[in-house]
């Protein structure tokens, strides 16, 4: 830059001593002018198009009204939609204790066991068949000790020699292997009992599932 300029001033200091020449040198004087105005077109266009080159890395920062700023390695992970879901069909069958136990029953006003549980996740607006063994072809095995709230816990029925699925409750807690759940039984229509409250369950347990999430997400 220093150069150019230095450039410019010789040239002008020369141009104003072409003044002081013979009119027959004029035509080398305006000859000058016009190499000093292309010589400075140029140099601008060089200039211009350096500066058009750079580019300028912009960094976007999202303001999170949660944040307080403080790393914090133990923050609890925000819940995901499909857990949300699974509270609120929890939630829900909470609403239903009491209601009576009627064989086939579908309704408030009477509950059989998977009936019960179809109802449930029905109101959430999620589809799942009316038979257990329906329900779980179309579940993942789980291990009773992870079952989580919203899994499907399945038992035999009366005659505990059978293997066949008798019976069906909707798991509402899992506190540290401490299972809670939600279920229509025959005598007491629509309880919550701990997994481990009567020997009649756990001799009569079979195996648990969970629906997998694009079931639960389908409303």
């Amino acid at each position: 830059m220093q150069k150019y300029l230095f450039f410019n001033i010789i040239i002008l200091k020369n141009l104003k001593n072409l003044k002081k020449i013979k009119s027959r040198d004029l035509y080398f004087c305006m000859t000058m002018k016009r190499l000093l105005f292309l010589v400075n077109l140029v140099f601008l266009f060089i200039v211009f198009f350096a500066c058009s080159r750079k580019t300028t890395n912009i960094q976007y920062v999202v303001y999170d009204p949660n944040d307080s700023g403080i790393e914090n390695e133990n923050k609890v992970p925000s819940k995901n939609k499909e857990q949300k879901v699974l509270e609120s069909v929890v939630d829900f069958s909470k609403t239903l204790i009491g209601s009576p136990y009627k064989y086939g029953g579908t309704t408030p006003q009477g509950f059989d066991c998977s009936g019960f549980v179809q109802y449930v996740f029905a109101q959430k607006g999620i589809s799942i068949p009316r038979i257990p063994v329906e329900m779980a072809k179309i579940s993942e095995r789980v291990e009773l000790k992870n079952v989580k709230p919203g899994d499907l816990l399945y038992f035999k029925g009366s005659d505990k020699n059978s293997d066949v699925i008798g019976h069906v409750a909707l798991v509402i807690e899992n506190n540290n292997g401490k299972i809670k759940m939600i279920h229509a039984t025959t005598s007491k229509g629509v309880i919550i009992n701990d997994f481990d409250e009567f020997d009649y369950w756990k001799t009569r347990f079979l195996f648990a599932t969970r629906f997998p999430s694009n079931i639960i997400l389908e409303q």
